[in-house]
């Protein structure tokens, strides 16, 4: 438990040691860095008021906007919301399935190591409708994307 704690603190300096140091309104060549306030004044270029890679957000012609990075770009077709959805099914359906098998081999070890002890059996048994459970869960994370691609086309 000490370790968990030691460990969960220790990130915990990290995280608040990282965020010291970042910079506010920083100019540097001219240039705001991210956090900084920009101008969006008429006919005013964001490129030239914020550093490469970010761009000036929110503000209006009379109140200043923000330097933030530019957001990536997320999947702009229905196939390619569908084809990250599948990613993500197939994560999960080989996690569920990873944890089921360690859950069956637990139930059956449990189940022949029970001695006729019906406290024993029990959680075995409890073990193995968990593993079953957990089968049938990733069959269905598999097969979400195929529904939906079904539904969505």
């Amino acid at each position: 438990m000490r370790g968990l704690f030691a460990i969960v603190a220790l990130f915990g300096i990290l995280m608040a040691a990282g965020s010291v140091g970042l910079p506010q309104s920083v100019f540097a060549a001219g240039l705001v860095t991210e956090g900084g306030e920009c101008s969006r004044a008429a006919g005013a270029v964001d490129a030239e008021k914020c550093a490469e890679g970010l761009v000036c957000i929110g503000g209006t012609d009379t109140a200043p906007g923000e330097c933030l990075p530019e957001l990536p770009e997320g999947p702009q077709t229905p196939g390619e919301v569908l084809d990250t959805i599948e990613v993500i099914a197939n994560w999960v359906f080989a996690i569920f399935l990873a944890a089921s098998v360690i859950f069956l081999v637990w139930g059956a070890f449990e189940f022949m190591l029970a001695q006729g002890d019906p406290a024993k059996i029990s959680a075995a048994k409890q073990r193995l409708l968990y593993a079953v459970v957990g089968i049938g869960l990733a069959m269905l994370a598999n097969g979400v994307d195929d529904i939906l691609r079904s539904i969505l086309t």
